[in-house]
């Protein structure tokens, strides 16, 4: 048998195998579970507050993602999502995602993310930073309509 066509058997059984493992993991009938597709280095999810855009409205939702020992870095994130859009079974759409860029900017640092709900059309994020030089640094940003983030502080 020549080595091309052992190849293919090989990969052929390593398929079915696979399929074969993966349809024993998940009973007959039952949706995947969600929870397993999520990342390592999501830490926090939040969902409050809400916002109206014309005819559209929905709520935030904080998305805080943190690496591990060799990668210290912490991403903020607001999300604006939506009921509208015809999703289904009533599962919320992300009208708009953004990251906190001024979190970003301190790429390594230790950062303690806060948010609260101020009413319609505002959440307050926050975040204290602590600089690689020891320093404390405060960051306010204002999340309104689809994403649209206003940095105060």
């Amino acid at each position: 048998m020549s080595l091309a066509r052992r190849t293919g058997r090989v990969r052929a059984l390593a398929l079915a195998l696979g399929l074969a493992a993966a349809a024993a993991g998940s009973r007959a009938g039952e949706a995947p579970d969600p929870l397993a597709s999520l990342p390592g280095e999501l830490h926090t999810v939040a969902s409050l507050g809400h916002w109206a855009a014309g005819a559209r409205f929905g709520a935030y939702r904080v998305v805080v993602l943190k690496g591990g020992v060799d990668r210290p870095v912490t991403r903020l994130v607001v999300q604006w999502l939506s009921d509208a859009g015809g999703s289904e079974a009533g599962v919320p759409v992300v009208e708009a995602s953004r990251d906190v860029a001024a979190v970003a900017a301190y790429a390594g640092a230790r950062v303690l993310p806060a948010w609260r709900a101020r009413g319609n059309n505002r959440l307050e994020v926050s975040a204290r930073i602590r600089t690689p030089d020891g320093r404390w640094r405060r960051v306010v940003v204002l999340a309104t309509t689809p994403g649209s983030l206003i940095e105060v502080r």
